[in-house]
């Protein structure tokens, strides 16, 4: 009989070798009868042929044994996982229960590690990793951002263009679905005399409310007559705060008045609870591009270098950002090449080379398609927790690892501090490389 090889047994250390098992069984009870029948007087292709005969379908007995043997390994190791969960539970809380100080101490390291990864990574997930809420498919809206460089100097990266250029893309633009321009939120005065208070503010365009295909919890966003720079009109959409800090969440507001920065502006909307725009600064009033110049004889709609208004658009299906850039960039330099040669400065000066590009919704980039200075932080702040969780990872270690030597050494002091942990490790680790 041939036997199995010593080396294999020693291998399962998890599961058995069911097929292997099922060979060795089906050999070995083939050789015993043909050895049986050559006993008998038989030779061995006369012995060999009978016992194949008298075995029948060998192959058939193989996949209903090793069937078996795998539902019973199977069973054997739920059986062995069950039993092996239940008398770590049972051991853990035995020992939890005989230590109770060496248990508190274990769980508030673990605690202030754990609790500092998990809120810096909430941070960091909301500042760098998330969209804006409420925006749809925000993976095809896109942030315009312009790169400009003149022959011999140093370039830049700019967020912002002017009122005629967000003209120019609204209206020749094919890669855009549409197209908003907004100024980023600045502080203004809302109410009067003793209620009022400062609330952040975005200008938007009558595109914003397509780009990010958020719609309002009441009322509406703002029309393109409304938003026109010289004959639109004062109107806002507030936000779920401000909805419910000034008018205590009265579906009536719509409709109602609000004044903003001394003036009276008609309540048409109230976002949703949460939406913040597109940027990352929390925004409590959306008002028309209108407001800028509340009226007046503004000039900043008409000048082409005024650059005070950043750009957010909505991709058509099929279009990628980066195929979108590559649209956009004749128009810009088309218009920027016409506002070089129409000013008064130096004509025998090299042309302006700029170059459109498209970011993401996420809160990292800035204006000039640079970090934000939040961002960093947050990515600061994380990787400190997750040396804090290590370093609490360590003192565990430690922790278990002195106490395991008490126990060696039959003492029956009280539970360690991390303290007495690291100086225990730092005074024998030396032996203990030492005697290994």
């Amino acid at each position: 009989m041939a036997q199995e090889p010593r080396w294999r047994r020693y291998a399962r250390f998890w599961r058995s070798d069911v097929t292997a098992d099922v060979d060795d069984e089906l050999r070995f009870h083939f050789e015993s009868r043909v050895e049986e029948l050559t006993n008998r007087g038989l030779t061995a292709a006369a012995a060999y042929q009978q016992t194949a005969d008298e075995f029948g379908d060998v192959e058939g007995t193989r996949s209903r044994l090793r069937a078996m043997g795998e539902r019973r390994e199977r069973r054997r190791d739920r059986w062995l996982r069950r039993y092996g969960v239940g008398q770590d539970a049972r051991y853990l809380l035995r020992g939890l229960r005989s230590s109770p100080a060496f248990t508190l101490a274990v769980v508030l390291t673990l605690a202030v590690g754990i609790g500092a990864v998990t809120s810096m990574y909430g941070v960091t997930s909301r500042l760098i990793l998330q969209p804006p809420p409420y925006v749809v498919a925000p993976d095809r809206v896109v942030k315009l951002y312009f790169s400009y460089q003149r022959p011999g100097q140093p370039g830049g990266i700019m967020g912002a263009s002017s009122y005629p250029f967000y003209e120019l893309l609204r209206d020749d633009s094919r890669s855009l679905a549409a197209v908003a321009a907004y100024a980023p939120a600045a502080e203004l005065p809302v109410g009067s005399g003793s209620d009022a208070e400062l609330a952040r503010a975005t200008l938007v365009s009558a595109d914003f409310g397509a780009v990010t295909g958020v719609r309002p919890a009441l009322g509406r966003w703002i029309a393109n007559a409304e938003a026109d720079p010289v004959a639109g009109a004062r109107v806002v959409v507030i936000g779920d705060g401000l909805w419910r800090r000034r008018f205590g969440a009265d579906p009536g507001a719509v409709g109602a008045t609000l004044m903003v920065k001394g003036l009276p502006y008609q309540v048409i909307g109230v976002a949703p609870r949460g939406f913040r725009g597109i940027e990352l600064a929390d925004v409590d009033l959306w008002l028309p591009l209108f407001a800028q110049g509340d009226g007046g004889k503004a000039t900043w709609h008409i000048s082409p270098t005024s650059s005070n208004l950043r750009f957010a658009a909505r991709l058509r299906p099929g279009v990628s950002a980066s195929q979108a850039a590559a649209e956009l960039t004749p128009l810009h330099r088309a218009f920027v090449a016409d506002i070089e040669r129409g000013g008064s400065g130096d004509r025998d000066r090299p042309l302006l080379t700029t170059r459109v590009l498209a970011g993401g919704l996420t809160g990292v980039l800035d204006g000039d398609m640079t970090r934000r200075p939040e961002a960093t932080v947050a990515l600061w702040l994380t990787g400190v927790s997750v040396i804090l969780l290590v370093i609490a990872g360590a003192n565990v270690a430690s922790l278990l690892l002195l106490r395991a030597m008490r126990r060696r050494r039959g003492s029956r002091c009280g539970s360690p501090s991390v303290l007495a942990a690291a100086v225990w490790w730092h005074s024998y680790w030396p032996r203990a490389v030492r005697w290994r």
